[in-house]
Order: C-alpha cells, then sequence, then structure tokens
C-alpha cells in the first residue's frame, strides 16, 4: 500500500518548464503541496519562505545551480531531504544529497523514492 503523502510539502526546482509542469502534476495528485521554481535562486527563496519538508531538484540550471542552492538549504536545514534529478550519473561522496533519481522521470520511481526519504 502506499503510504500517504498528503500532509507533505515539496520544493521541486528544474529549469526546463514542460518538465517541471508535467512532474508538478505528477506531484499534485499525492502530495500535499507542491512548490514548483524554474531555478536554484528561485527555489532557495521559496525554500527559505516556506520550508518544505523536502526538495526535488534538477542541477544543472541558470542563474544558480542545484549544487549551489542545495549547500545554501544545507546551512539552514541540514536534515532535510533532498532528491537530485539529473539526466547525468553523479558522485554523491559528501552525502549532501539524500537520494537522487535519472531522467527521464518515472513516476512509480519517483514516489517510491519520496515514500522512503519522507519521515
Amino acid at each position: 500500500m502506499a503510504k500517504d503523502l498528503s500532509n507533505l510539502s515539496i520544493l521541486y526546482v528544474e529549469d526546463e518548464s514542460v518538465t517541471r509542469m508535467a512532474v508538478t502534476r505528477v506531484l499534485q495528485k499525492r502530495v500535499g503541496q507542491i512548490y514548483p521554481a524554474k531555478d536554484g535562486k528561485e527555489g532557495l527563496s521559496m525554500f527559505l519562505e516556506h520550508r518544505p519538508d523536502m526538495v526535488l531538484t534538477d542541477l544543472q540550471m541558470p542563474v544558480m545551480d542545484g549544487w549551489e542552492m542545495i549547500s545554501e538549504i544545507r546551512k539552514v536545514e541540514p536534515g532535510v531531504p533532498i532528491i537530485v534529478i539529473s539526466a547525468y550519473e553523479y558522485d554523491n561522496s559528501d552525502h549532501s544529497v539524500t537520494d537522487s533519481i535519472v531522467k527521464p522521470v518515472i513516476k512509480d520511481m519517483l514516489f517510491e523514492k519520496i515514500e522512503y526519504c519522507s519521515k
């Protein structure tokens, strides 16, 4: 049985607008609150304003990339789960990221990771 995610709030940061809209629609069906952002700078601002329970983010974005945003988020909220959604595999030897998904996003995999990382 799927975990109830209706009380979960998620910041979703993705610069590709079609992907951002599609994944946001999928998330809205199961998650309580979604805060979509188009780049790391907007994502960081939304994180500071709303303090979501979890962050889903791309890495390669204009204005502020995902790594820079993650670094800033970790300064204010070291324990928040962060799931990277990227077209590229990467080495997370510093453990700043909780989990990762390689694009394209598959709905079942997305919710499996969210359920696993949610408290």
